[in-house]
């Protein structure tokens, strides 16, 4: 009997422990459960945190890439009116080359033009002067200063007087011309 009494503290002892045990069991298992649920928290709060980042990168993106899309597009406009500009700027320059290669043309053609009827009035001028001449003295004896000296007072006086009726002749046709 006396093994009884200490199969019963035995027994009383492996329930104490048993019992013992099953508290730091459903203990475990609480705390278990809590530290699952604290980590689904704490993984749930990361995925949200993570969603968030992404979404807030995906939303800074585009709003970078709508930034640049305006200054693009600014850009471009500023471009194809600096174009326009160019375009109508060769326009007007084109048509002033025109116009000056019209003035240049037109110039060379009077230029022509007034050298032939100069040349053609020095001609005329030049035989008007030479008929002139042959119908007066030769120089020789109007000038004979030039080839010697003159005879005397009245010969020269009347040398330069004829000379000078030939010139003021010679200087009227030139100016009729």
């Amino acid at each position: 009997m006396a093994q009884q009494p200490s199969r019963n503290q035995s027994d009383e002892m492996n329930s104490e422990s048993i019992e013992s045990l099953w508290r730091q069991a459903l203990l475990i298992r609480d705390f278990a459960r809590d530290e699952v649920d604290a980590t689904r928290r704490r993984r749930a709060d990361a995925e949200q945190a993570r969603q968030q980042a992404e979404q807030d990168s995906i939303r800074a993106t585009e709003e970078l890439c709508e930034d640049i899309r305006a200054e693009a597009q600014s850009d471009l406009e500023d471009a194809k009116r600096t174009l326009e500009t160019a375009r109508e700027l060769q326009i007007q320059a084109e048509a002033e080359l025109d116009a000056a290669r019209s003035i240049k043309q037109q110039a060379e053609a009077d230029s022509a033009r007034i050298q032939a009827d100069a040349h053609d009035a020095a001609a005329t001028n030049i035989e008007a002067a030479r008929s002139a001449s042959l119908r007066t003295e030769p120089i020789s004896s109007e000038c004979p200063m030039i080839f010697g000296a003159w005879p005397d007072a009245s010969s020269r006086r009347n040398a330069f007087s004829r000379f000078n009726r030939t010139r003021s002749i010679a200087l009227s046709m030139t100016t009729l011309s």
